[in-house]
């Protein structure tokens, strides 16, 4: 043993720490900035497996007034030089020693600060130096019994502490760290459980400047005094002063904070279910950013492995993954809503490359031709999985009264009493027969009489050679079957003078005709208004059904007209919810603009009547019914308040891009039972690729980064 008096001890300290090969032990109250600085040259050229522990005093704020921040500063670069340090802090710490390893020590009443290590002009300091192992190992247990009675420090992802006042359901927090954000995830220590919360609004403070006297709470006081404010704002005064004067108050010493509001969601128990909270957690628990692992325990990823989910993204503002479950999306549908270019099309395609290995089928209507090659080249899914079948603005009807009073008659036919059984039967037939559900040969049998040789022949009515009706368009047969029309048919009991009239309304007809169908020529061209390619259009349809491919897309791109799309639309749709009635299977049918689709109301030249759209009757009858065959829906829309208000509630997972229109946002309200208003009001903010997904589908609602 050797006394040290103050001259002495900071060589002393400095030749022994240089000696350290395993551990160096720091028990010392207070310690500074300089104190550690005196020390800095020795701990940078330790070897770099020797730890060092410290310990210091942490009763009162009046401790951290000594122990400064910039010592914990110090111990941060330290550390970032890759010398092993670690701090805890004992409320009742009041001794002062370093050991290192188990050769020297030394006691005394030196703390490691500037006045502590002065050898002149510091306190005066005495301390003993001891080599007795037997003493040293001594000092070695105290110390490690005060180490485990210390607290940490240090935590790794800490971004806060519970502040006043603490509930069971909402907690406030002191943010300590920049990472936290609106939306983002935590968990605390609370009962011996960790505990799972939300962060949901946060706020900064600065003491600097005024408090909002219209919104402050009651008994509290404006930061500066009342006076300040008076000075600014009494009487009349020049706005550029106010501005300037305002601006002063916050360059001042002044303290700024920031308090972070957070849903308490609960914890998860042994079986992986989520407990609600029943008491608050103490004033000065510590708060920590949420790890992937906790936020996936949270929805359920853990603990049910078995269940089928598609990663869409990572929570906002995390890099933890976002999963949708798409045994409830099959089960109970899913609706994206978003503006043009706020990235809901871009979340399909990503929802449906994650998805190919659940679902036996995806149908998928693509009203702009873009699936195909962003699937492929975006998203990387093989092409031998896609079949995409391309349609034309072709004179695609799926019922007679339509074709008639919808494009025949508004484009110029008149038809004359005597001739409307003949243009009713073949506008009947040519719709029909194009669908499969009758047979051609009546529309054959009306069209291909020949023409009578004598106005009073009525008797002459043999039949000529059928005529093929591939190249021909419902013009075509209506002008064939009108100039081949029997006089006899029409006349019935006519004397000659009324055959000729009957003559001249067949020949004003036939004028009436050839107008007709130049006009229509000019909206669908002559090839897209021929029987055979009609034909093979509902033809390929129904094959696309049987098509060994995963994935069918159905490319509208071309088609111009509202009518014919959403008829081809309605086709599709009937066509997949009677083979999925039929089959089943895991089957997901994506429904893009579905709002040109199935509409609330008539929207622009797209109808909103049951009769006339059946494009609406089977997406309602699909998002009404199709759970109960495997066939879950998606309908993405830019115009929620457009689309059927009964589709709409039949959707049980919403993912919801930036909305502004102020109609759209209240729909979205409406429908969306779990959405808050405060969220509401966030929607139109929202950067492009950004959503907030709610629903069962997303166990909890949250704002996720689709990527």
């Amino acid at each position: 043993m050797r006394v040290l008096r103050s001259d002495e001890i900071l060589d002393k300290l400095r030749e022994c720490v240089s000696q350290a090969e395993r551990e160096i032990l720091i028990s010392s109250a207070w310690i500074t900035h300089d104190g550690i600085n005196k020390l800095r040259r020795e701990l940078e050229g330790l070897d770099r497996s020797v730890n060092i522990r410290v310990l210091i005093r942490a009763q009162k704020p009046d401790d951290l007034k000594i122990t400064k921040n910039d010592a914990f500063m110090a111990f941060r670069d330290l550390k970032n030089r890759n010398v092993k340090v670690k701090v805890r802090a004992h409320p009742n710490l009041h001794a002062k020693f370093v050991v290192v390893d188990d050769k020297y020590a030394i006691v005394g009443s030196a703390n490691i600060t500037h006045d502590g290590l002065s050898p002149h002009g510091g306190n005066e300091e005495v301390c003993v130096f001891l080599d007795d192992s037997k003493e040293i190992q001594r000092l070695t247990d105290i110390f490690d019994e005060l180490w485990n009675e210390a607290y940490e420090t240090e935590h790794e992802g800490i971004v806060g502490i519970i502040s006043n006042p603490s509930k069971s359901s909402t907690i406030e927090i002191f943010v300590l760290s920049n990472d936290l954000k609106e939306g983002m995830y935590v968990t605390f220590e609370h009962e011996n459980r960790k505990y799972i919360a939300q962060v949901i609004s946060m706020m900064s403070w600065n003491t600097a400047f005024f408090m909002n006297p219209f919104t402050q709470q009651p008994n509290t006081e404006l930061f500066p005094p009342v006076e300040d404010l008076k000075l600014l704002f009494e009487g009349s005064r020049d706005p550029s002063w106010q501005i300037t004067a305002l601006k002063t108050f916050l360059t001042k010493d002044h303290i700024e904070m920031t308090i972070a509001r957070a849903k308490v969601l609960g914890y998860i128990d042994d079986d992986g279910a989520l407990k609600p909270p029943f008491s608050p957690p103490s004033v000065g628990t510590l708060v920590f950013k949420a790890s992937e692992r906790d936020v996936h325990a949270l929805y359920g990823i853990l603990a049910d492995n078995e269940r089928k989910r598609a990663q869409v993204g990572v929570f906002s503002n995390t890099d933890i993954r976002f999963y949708i479950d798409l045994e409830e999306i099959r089960s109970k549908h899913l609706a994206v809503i978003g503006t043009t270019g706020s990235g809901k099309s871009y979340f399909v395609k990503k929802l449906i490359s994650e998805s190919v290995g659940y679902f036996d089928k995806i149908y998928i209507l693509d009203p702009h031709g873009e699936y195909k090659e962003d699937l492929v080249k975006v998203f990387g899914v093989p092409e031998d999985l896609i079949e995409e079948i391309a349609f034309d603005n072709i004179l695609f009807v799926t019922d007679d009264d339509q074709l008639r009073e919808k494009i025949l008659e508004p484009y110029g036919l008149k038809t004359p009493s005597e001739l409307s059984d003949i243009v009713n039967k073949v506008i009947k037939y040519w719709v029909f027969s194009a669908q499969g559900l009758m047979s051609a040969d009546l529309l054959r049998e009306i069209i291909s009489k020949r023409k009578q040789t004598s106005l009073m022949d009525f008797n002459n009515t043999s039949k000529g050679n059928e005529i093929s009706l591939e190249e021909m368009s419902i013009v075509d047969c209506l002008m064939k079957a009108v100039e081949n029309a029997s006089v006899s048919d029409i006349s019935k009991g006519k004397n000659k003078k009324d055959v000729e009239e009957l003559r001249r309304l067949k020949e004003n007809m036939m004028d009436d005709l050839m107008v007709l169908k130049e006009m229509l020529k000019s909206i669908f061209s002559e090839e897209n208004m021929r029987y055979g390619k009609v034909k093979k259009t509902f033809e390929s349809i129904e094959n696309s059904l049987n098509s060994d491919r995963k994935i069918v897309i159905y490319n509208l791109k071309n088609v111009s007209e509202p009518m014919i799309r959403v008829n081809i639309a309605g086709v599709i749709l009937r066509k997949v919810y009677e083979r999925a009635k039929g089959e089943q299977k895991r089957t997901l049918l994506v429904l893009e603009e579905a709002h040109s689709f199935a509409p609330e109301k008539t929207y622009g030249d797209v109808s909103a009547s049951k009769k006339e759209n059946k494009a609406l009757v089977y997406s309602q009858k699909i998002a009404a019914e199709g759970r109960k065959f495997g066939l879950g829906l998606v309908v993405v829309t830019q115009r929620p308040a457009q689309i059927s208000k009964y589709v709409l509630s039949q959707m049980n997972t919403y993912a919801i891009f930036r909305v502004v229109n102020r109609g759209d946002l209240e729909a979205i309200e409406s429908a969306v039972e779990s959405i808050s208003r405060d969220i509401i009001e966030k929607l139109s903010d929202l950067r492009t690729g950004y959503a907030f997904i709610t629903g069962v589908g997303a166990i909890l609602p949250a704002f996720i980064e689709v990527k």
